[in-house]
Order: C-alpha cells, then sequence, then structure tokens
C-alpha cells in the first residue's frame, strides 16, 4: 500500500510461494479500483488464494464486498446460512452470478 503496489514482490511472499519458479502474480494481490475484478472463488477470504485483497484497505474482502462483485444484490439475505463464515464464503465464492445466469438463459431460448 505504501508504495502503490498491486502485486506482492517475490521477495516478501511466504517460502513456500518465494522459493519455487511460479506463475501467478495475482496470488497475494491487491484489488485495483480501475481494473475488472478477478473470478471470486471460495478462497476470497485468503490473500493467498488470490487477488483478494481489498483496493483501499489492509484486508482481504469482506462476504458482503465478495457477493457485491458476484452482482448479488444487496437487499439478499444470508441470514439461511449458518454462523459459520466458511459456508458463506463458499455459498458467495460458488455462486454464479445473476446477470451471467440471465445472458445465458437468454442464449439457451434463442
Amino acid at each position: 500500500f505504501d508504495h502503490n503496489l498491486y502485486d506482492l514482490p517475490d521477495s516478501q511472499r511466504p517460502d513456500c510461494h518465494r522459493l519455487k519458479e511460479h506463475s501467478y502474480r495475482s496470488v497475494y494481490g491487491r484489488l485495483n479500483w480501475n481494473l475488472p475484478a478477478p473470478t471470486i472463488t471460495c478462497g476470497f477470504d485468503t490473500m493467498g488464494r488470490g487477488r483478494f485483497v481489498h483496493p483501499g484497505q489492509r484486508r482481504t474482502l469482506t462476504p458482503h464486498e465478495a457477493a457485491r462483485l458476484q452482482f448479488i444484490p444487496d437487499f439478499h439475505s444470508f441470514s439461511h446460512v449458518s454462523d459459520k463464515k466458511t459456508m458463506l464464503v463458499e455459498l458467495i465464492g460458488n455462486a454464479v452470478p445473476p446477470k451471467l445466469t440471465y445472458v445465458l438463459s437468454l442464449e439457451v431460448l434463442r
């Protein structure tokens, strides 16, 4: 954040990622306000599983923010999900965005 970086330099990554050859720059990456967000997966609550660091704050995305990126409307209630954060993260990460469902449905009906 202090140096306006969006990809964590290899020198600052944990040994498990730093000490071996890799091509996944997005792991430990920060979202950029001016670029499209990556695909939201069940790993959005962990820095080591993709580009899921908030663009302006030193933390990963919240379930509410990830749901917004999936185009799940704010009025949608997740009250049917138990208290376990893991279940909520899986529900959001495995969701098919409603806009994608709509477009695919139109193609099927065509």
